[in-house]
């Protein structure tokens, strides 16, 4: 199984329906290519991609700019119209 690593890709506020601010994250995981000789490390995209909060918490993409976070009161919805949004 091929060495993999999370990338940070952009950090976008996103908020819920009572105006509260919450930082989400954006990565992307890169798998470690076959290694050429005389040539450093190499990464490539996996084309997985993850959303989390600035505190850890899973975040699910919804659509373009609406998201999902899961807690032990439900889900809760989070919209964000930044540009770095996926």
């Amino acid at each position: 199984m091929p060495q993999k690593r999370r990338e940070l890709v952009s950090t976008f506020v996103a908020a819920d329906a009572t105006g509260r601010k919450v930082i989400v994250q954006y990565y992307r995981e890169l798998a470690l290519q076959p290694p050429v000789a005389g040539q450093p490390d190499q990464w490539a995209p996996t084309g997985t991609t993850t959303l989390v909060t600035e505190d850890g918490r899973d975040v699910k993409r919804k659509s373009q700019g609406v998201y999902e976070i899961a807690s032990v009161r439900g889900a809760s919805v989070l919209t964000s119209s930044d540009p770095d949004a996926p």
